[in-house]
């Protein structure tokens, strides 16, 4: 399947969606993901650094040289924590008696993303960013109980189990640190 028809329907029919994929090799799952993100990672060097805090670029003062290697860092992290995600949506979805392989976590991450990816495209203020990421989350989790219903073969109300427990986890890893430690 195209490149536009799996955009089109990760925002109208994700049922659809994760039919078409299912059989999918997980090289074209990756090489679709690269499609999306690599004009991300282009974009933030040339609009120089939009996803650093604007607060650490009035800090130090930094130039192109910088703002490549941050972004190198940012896509190796991210690597790492795409492969730590999927193992845990991957496990998660054993807890709750899903079929799926590792690579079908995988696929359900890499297409859950979409909506994230292509809102980071946009050249916009943080805060309007700030909103619409949070039209994406909408997509995100739909996209999530979606694809964890048709690639891990489980239940809508499994399936939603399965994206609650690792939101929650996410939640703890992330937000309650930074509350503790200020």
């Amino acid at each position: 399947m195209d490149i536009i028809n799996k955009i089109k329907f990760s925002f109208k029919d994700q049922e659809e969606l994760f039919k078409l994929v299912k059989n999918e090799n997980i090289k074209q799952s990756v090489y679709f993901f690269l499609t999306l993100l690599l004009p991300n990672l282009a974009l933030t060097i040339i609009l120089g650094g939009s996803y650093i805090s604007e607060e650490f670029m009035l800090a130090f003062s930094i130039g192109i040289g910088e703002i490549i290697v941050w972004t190198s860092l940012m896509t190796i992290f991210s690597i790492i924590g795409f492969l730590i995600y999927s193992s845990l949506i991957y496990g998660f979805s054993k807890i709750v008696k899903g079929k799926g392989t590792f690579k079908d976590s995988a696929k359900l991450i890499i297409y859950s993303l979409t909506p994230y990816l292509l809102i980071s495209w946009i050249p916009i203020s943080s805060i309007a960013k700030t909103m619409i990421s949070l039209a994406a989350l909408f997509f995100f989790i739909k996209i999530n109980v979606e694809g964890a219903k048709s690639l891990m073969k489980l239940s809508k109300g499994r399936s939603i189990a399965l994206t609650t427990f690792h939101y929650l986890l996410i939640l703890l890893l992330t937000v309650v640190p930074k509350l503790v430690l200020g």
